[in-house]
Parts: C-alpha cells; structure tokens; sequence
C-alpha cells in the first residue's frame, strides 16, 4: 500500500471511532471552580505583596545563599550539601 493510502484509512477509522463529545451542561456539574468556592484564596494570589513579598523577600535571598553555598564551599560532593542538592535535583 501506499503512503497516501494508509494515512487515507487511518483517518477514516479515526473518525469513526471518535467518540461523541460531552455537551456543555454536563461539563457544568464536573467542574470545580476554587475561585467561587474560597473568593479570599483570589484576592490573595493577586495581592501584590504577595508577589513582590515572595518573589524579592524571599526568594531573591534564597537564590542568592544558594549559590554562595554552591560557590565559596568546598567543590567536591562529598563535602558539599548544596552540590549533592544540585546534582540530585
């Protein structure tokens, strides 16, 4: 067979064993929205302390040891802690 018709087959079959889609109004009863069911967590995760308090506050200074961890310690794994994390990760 050729290539054209084997692609050609394929997609026939495909589309005959496709299954039907699933209306809206079922869709509706499944889904599960956090936003309306705790409207506090949306405020929070929008809140720009949030943000600028986690991203500058914290983990600018996490990244920062971490490498003077990884840097100014010892180079070899068996003697460094946050190479070991490094490599493991």
């Amino acid at each position: 067979m050729s290539d054209g018709v084997v692609i050609d087959r394929a997609m026939r079959q495909w589309r005959e064993a496709r299954p039907a889609l699933l209306p809206e109004r079922h869709l509706q009863r499944a889904r599960f929205d956090l936003w309306r069911w705790k409207p506090p967590l949306r405020e929070l995760v929008h809140s720009p302390l949030l943000c600028n308090g986690l991203q500058f506050g914290l983990v600018s200074w996490v990244f920062v040891l971490v490498n003077l961890w990884l840097g100014v310690g010892p180079q070899d794994q068996a003697h460094n802690g946050g190479l070991n994390l490094f490599w493991a990760w």
